[in-house]
């Protein structure tokens, strides 16, 4: 299971950002939260909550037509 599969878990209504982010770092690179990831791992974690955004907007878009 890669990343972005193992975060689709992840509900980020239910949470905030704040505390997602940290939570994946946390969970995905082992550091205490988001602002002792490095750059590189920044980038994984707000690429993946983007994508995850835009699809959530997509899927509301869809079940409102």
């Amino acid at each position: 299971m890669d990343k972005i599969q193992r975060f689709n878990l992840y509900k980020t209504i239910n949470m905030s950002v704040t505390k997602t982010m940290d939570t994946m770092a946390q969970e995905m690179f082992g550091e205490f939260g988001f602002s002792t990831c490095s750059h590189e791992e920044r980038d994984v974690i707000v690429n993946i909550l983007v994508k995850q955004q835009v699809n959530n907007i997509k899927n509301e878009q869809k079940g409102t037509n």
